[in-house]
């Protein structure tokens, strides 16, 4: 038996800038290669389609694959595949993070892996259930969540270190705190017995500073997770890959799992 797992770059044209090589040389190996096999005395040539790596593609590709009919794979646990399939580290990462330490920066630190690595981990575990990791709430806080910068709850009186603090308490979003911190009118971030709840910053000297995400850095990566390359901007990668700029930052704000054919990130 031999088993084919194919990335993307087995079903789309990669840039031509890329390490890959063109779509119609890599049909053509594929070919050669399935050839090959059966020519050599293997009965079973099976592909998986992994164009996409995230657990819910694989596992539907594997199910809907050959494999299917010549192996019982209901008893599989595919949770638990998953999570072996991440490694030792992310059991050092996951216990990092459940412990309490809520930044893939400080993580990355003890780890001596790379922020945007951590995150892919707790990113894949979240997954499976196996912590609260959620991407999106995670670059909000990183924009808005600066350490050191106490709110307080005009309703309550209520004061917290920071905005995450006081949304995880409130069931609220950040954006919604901060916004109401910044007008005082905008009473819509969480409700307290049956009260819509306005926001300050503790501090009434402090002056927030503006967030402006139009110039930050992207990276890009394959679906495999390698370094592709970096852009001074959004825009500028869209110039330069022909990629719509919203589709580019759906993926690095984490509504997306990628965009044409790749993974984003601001740097």
């Amino acid at each position: 038996m031999c088993i084919e797992v194919h990335g993307l770059q087995h079903f789309k044209e990669m840039p031509k800038d890329s390490y890959w090589i063109d779509l119609e040389s890599q049909i053509n190996n594929d070919k050669y290669k399935k050839q090959l096999a059966l020519d050599n005395g293997i009965i079973h040539y099976i592909e998986i389609d992994a164009s996409e790596s995230n657990k819910e593609y694989l596992v539907s590709s594997i199910i809907n694959s050959k494999l299917n009919t010549l192996f019982d794979l209901n008893n599989i646990d595919f949770d638990k595949c998953s999570y072996y399939a991440l490694g030792s580290e992310l059991e050092e990462i996951l216990s990092l993070w459940n412990s309490g330490i809520r930044s893939t920066v400080e993580i990355s630190k003890v780890v001596k892996l790379k922020s945007d690595t951590v995150a892919k981990y707790l990113k894949e575990a979240a997954a499976i259930e196996l912590c609260d990791y959620n991407p999106k709430y995670e670059m909000i806080k990183h924009v808005y969540d600066t350490p050191g910068i106490s709110v307080t709850c005009i309703n309550t009186g209520e004061v917290f270190k920071t905005m995450s603090e006081a949304a995880r308490k409130h069931n609220t979003r950040l954006s919604y705190i901060k916004k109401s911190c910044e007008n005082p009118n905008i009473r819509h971030a969480g409700i307290y017995n049956g009260e819509r709840l306005s926001w300050k910053y503790t501090d009434p000297n402090y002056v927030p500073i503006k967030v402006d995400t139009k110039g930050r850095p992207i990276l890009q990566y394959d679906m495999n997770n390698n370094f592709v390359a970096e852009y001074k901007s959004m825009r500028d990668a869209m110039k330069q890959t022909g990629i719509a700029k919203s589709g580019i930052a759906d993926t690095a704000n984490g509504k997306n799992t990628h965009a044409g054919g790749f993974l984003w990130r601001f740097k």
